[in-house]
């Protein structure tokens, strides 16, 4: 009954911006856009709190209602975009926003946007980067071999960032992988089935980093140029 009264009492109210002061959005990212239909009564936004407080729109609901809200929400008022906003402090454990991102998913939305503060202090729109969340992996018969084209920008909870699990330094973490990309320009490496440069890179965060690393890693990859980029949230660490 509880959990039916949770549903039910899910609202058209869209931006919950007023519960998380700016200050705690991660700020300093160079390559989020603004989107004009954030504001929309359509929208849908989750916030997510350490430790497992999870919001849509302004209402509070425990996890395990989380997808049935969010599936009343896409059905009752479908947004134009078809995707989720995804609101939380930099400080938020990676870990406590997986559980939301993977109802999201089973709410059959893959498109997520991550809300950060404003390239400038005094612009007004919001701010966000723009994932995928990959579908629930499957098992691989036996014999598969791994892709060999497969980008995974990694972070693990003492902070070392990897490429396919080679180590990179501060000084060249975006280089490294614009300079993949550009060999693939310059060898045709084609995305499979389409004429568009294979870009595609997988974000893999340990569960106990933050928000705000995810984010990081997230605008290197946009800052060197892929697309698409997916948001793991299968098979991490601790």
């Amino acid at each position: 009954t509880q959990i039916k009264t949770a549903v039910n009492s899910a609202t058209g109210k869209s931006d919950v911006g007023t519960k998380i002061p700016p200050t705690d959005i991660p700020k300093g990212v160079q390559n989020s856009q603004p989107d004009a239909h954030f504001n929309d009564a359509k929208a849908i936004t989750v916030t997510v709190f350490s430790p497992q407080q999870y919001y849509v729109a302004d209402n509070p609901f425990p996890l395990e209602v989380l997808r049935e809200v969010v599936e009343k929400r896409l059905r009752e008022n479908p947004p134009e975009n078809q995707l989720i906003y995804l609101n939380s402090e930099g400080r938020t454990n990676f870990g406590d926003i997986v559980p939301a991102l993977d109802n999201i998913r089973k709410a059959n939305v893959e498109n997520i946007a991550l809300r950060v503060a404003p390239k400038d202090e005094s612009q007004r729109q919001s701010f966000f980067l723009n994932v995928k969340i990959p579908a629930e992996p499957k098992e691989e018969p036996a014999g598969t071999k791994p892709d060999p084209l497969k980008l995974v920008l990694s972070i693990a909870k003492d902070g070392k960032v990897k490429l396919n699990g080679e180590e990179l330094y501060e000084s060249d973490k975006m280089g490294k992988l614009a300079k993949v990309f550009k060999q693939r320009e310059d060898n045709q490496v084609f995305r499979s089935g389409t004429s568009d440069i294979e870009k595609t890179v997988f974000i893999k965060a340990s569960r106990s980093v933050t928000y705000r690393n995810v984010v990081d890693l997230v605008d290197i990859a946009a800052g060197a140029g892929a697309s698409p980029i997916y948001l793991q949230i299968d098979d991490l660490d601790m």
